[in-house]
């Protein structure tokens, strides 16, 4: 499914280190010697105070100003919040089921990032194995299989879109890396680089059932659309990735 704003997958992504580096991983280091584990119960208890003493009390990087009293100082334009939902809305049409309900025993991303790809899946019991660039694995050179050891179930990736965000030299590491996605020239080395990695993912996909794809949206730049999407699956069905 294309990213509603693409541009916007960097601040997301920020803010999401933020929060682990500055919320959970604290928090964690803090329970740890009493035995205890950061559960969703304890993290809604204790993020308030995070939010009023840390996140929301800094000067923030972008706007220079204290998010609390930015907040005090739009409040008064702000809408009223909403009454809350009274009910489920009934359907306007029958719900279908969804066609695929996917049961994987192993998993792997191969381009995991701050590692929540693989964390979720864990804690539902299932094996999950991350792999990336800046921890030393190469997709476009390394074969996943050998790597995990195994074949997946399910292979899913989630791939830079394309020089959006620069990874290597800028957000890990101190010079770029040749094989990073995220530098290559043109959009038409990227899909074929990216067509290399989904050919990886295909033969680390376990055959007669697996699964494999990549989460990547379309880019626009200087009024003009580029679907990675299509021209993917164009490249893949000329080099015979689409099935396991």
């Amino acid at each position: 499914m294309p990213a509603l704003s693409t541009q916007d997958k960097g601040k997301v992504e920020r803010f999401i280190r933020y929060l682990r580096a500055s919320f959970y991983v604290p928090l964690a280091s803090q329970l740890s010697p009493e035995g205890l584990k950061v559960d969703c119960d304890t993290a809604n208890a204790r993020v308030g105070t995070w939010l009023r003493e840390v996140a929301n009390a800094r000067t923030h990087a972008t706007t220079g100003e204290i998010p609390l009293l930015r907040l005090e100082q739009e409040r008064e334009r702000l809408q009223p919040t909403p009454a809350p939902w009274p009910g489920a809305l009934q359907p306007a049409r029958p719900v279908r089921p969804a066609p695929l309900t996917l049961h994987p025993q192993v998993f792997t991303d191969p381009m995991v990032g701050g590692g929540t790809s693989v964390e979720v899946p864990r804690e539902m019991g299932i094996e999950a194995h991350g792999l990336v660039l800046h921890w030393g694995f190469n997709i476009l050179k390394q074969p996943i299989l050998e790597a995990v050891g195994k074949s997946s179930d399910l292979v899913v990736s989630h791939p830079p879109y394309h020089n959006i965000v620069v990874y290597s030299g800028e957000v890990w590491g101190r010079v770029g890396h040749p094989d990073d996605l995220s530098r290559c020239a043109t959009a038409d080395e990227f899909v074929e680089k990216l067509t290399i990695a989904m050919n990886n993912q295909r033969h680390a996909t376990r055959l007669g059932g697996g699964y494999y794809g990549a989460i990547i949206g379309d880019v626009r730049e200087g009024g003009v659309y580029s679907s990675y999407q299509a021209d993917l699956i164009t490249r893949c069905r000329k080099k015979g990735c689409r099935r396991c």
